[in-house]
């Protein structure tokens, strides 16, 4: 293969190892998921697992600890006016490495969402209260 990424090859049995252990240290008492409530035209499915609860709390987090890493990055750029690159170089690499590991958390949430369903095609939405919806027009009844 060409091209290496921020994730070596060889490094992925490691990754995967190492995000197992995180999803199962977890703590889903008190998670806050998505505050977002059912929409018109939308059915609930059923109730999210614990296994897709952490993997969209890990998820979360992912998301969170990039934007703010980004903006304590961009703030650097615009106020200090002696600016160390070398710095910048490897906090941006760190920022990629985030990006591209809550990108595979992300993939893994909704394949494993639809996996559990049963489903093969259409669009899902975790809701408030943890609810998995579709669209109407989604259904494969």
């Amino acid at each position: 293969m060409s091209g290496a990424t921020l994730l070596e090859i060889g490094d992925t049995t490691m990754w995967l190892k190492q995000l197992a252990t995180r999803l199962a240290a977890l703590d889903l008492e008190g998670a806050v998921g998505p505050d977002a409530k059912v929409e018109e035209g939308e059915r609930v499915l059923g109730t999210a697992s614990d296994e897709v609860k952490r993997l969209w709390v890990l998820g979360d987090a992912l998301g969170k600890e990039s934007r703010e890493k980004t903006a304590v990055m961009l703030t650097a750029h615009i106020v200090e006016e002696k600016h160390d690159h070398a710095v910048c170089n490897s906090k941006r690499e760190e920022l990629l490495w985030i990006a591209e590991e809550g990108g595979m958390v992300n993939n893994l949430l909704w394949m494993t969402v639809k996996a559990e369903l049963g489903l093969r095609r259409g669009s899902v939405a975790i809701r408030e209260n943890w609810q998995i919806t579709t669209q109407a027009e989604d259904d494969q009844d």
